[in-house]
Parts: structure tokens; sequence; C-alpha cells
């Protein structure tokens, strides 16, 4: 039974280490991915809707049983960090940052350290 109304957009897809190779990912809808040790980094890009004034959600679920730790980062079209968080264990990394309407942003999931898994990713207005 799904508890999200979002409906899942799809799968990551590799390579996508880089911010030149962000997967395109549409706001509210859920993404899932896996995130590996030793250096792999997930990056998306998004564009936010003409609505103003706009905040942004960003919502990292861990779906493995022990969890992990996970880095959330926000960056501009420049690639100029906005915000980030990290949780550790099966604690969702969520936060919301002021968005500027009608605009490009890349978000990125990595592992600081320790293990890593997969998780699902929504990113929504609120």
């Amino acid at each position: 039974m799904q508890t999200n109304q979002h409906p899942l957009s799809g799968k990551e897809n590799e390579p996508n280490n880089q911010a030149p190779e962000a997967n395109p990912i549409a706001l509210g809808t859920r993404t899932q991915g896996v995130i590996k040790p030793n250096d792999d980094r997930d990056f998306f890009r998004f564009r936010t809707s003409s609505r103003t004034p706009s905040n942004t959600r960003v919502i990292v679920r861990k779906l493995s049983s022990q969890g992990f730790s996970a880095d959330v980062s926000i960056y501009d079209k420049n690639e100029q960090h906005i915000k980030d968080q990290t949780k550790s264990g099966d604690t969702p990394v969520s936060f919301v940052f002021e968005s500027t309407p009608d605009s490009v942003y890349l978000l990125s999931v990595k592992v600081p350290y320790g293990e890593a898994g997969p998780y699902e990713l929504e990113v929504r207005e609120e």
C-alpha cells in the first residue's frame, strides 16, 4: 500500500556522479536511487514552477532497514551551494529552502562515511 500521494517518476540513471550528468526529475514525483560507498554521488536537476513565493521541500527516505548516513545538498544552476543536511541511520533527510520561481536547481545525494544503500527522493513545492 502506498502511503505517499506522489507518483513514482522513475529510477536514477548512471552516470550521474557530476553536475553536468544530473538526472532530470519533476516536482511532486518520487525517484528511486542507490548510493554506493566510496565516492558515489548522485546528481539530479529540477525546475521550480512560476508560482511565487515558493518554498521547495527535499526529502530523501532511506529504504534499507538499517539506514545509512546521507548528505543531501542543493545548488543553484551555477553550482553555488544553497543548503544541505545530513542525517544518519534510518532518519529521512527533509528540509525546505526558499526557491526562486521558474529556476533550475541541482540536488546531490552522497554518503559522507560508512555504509550506503537504496533511497527514495521527493522534491515538492509547499
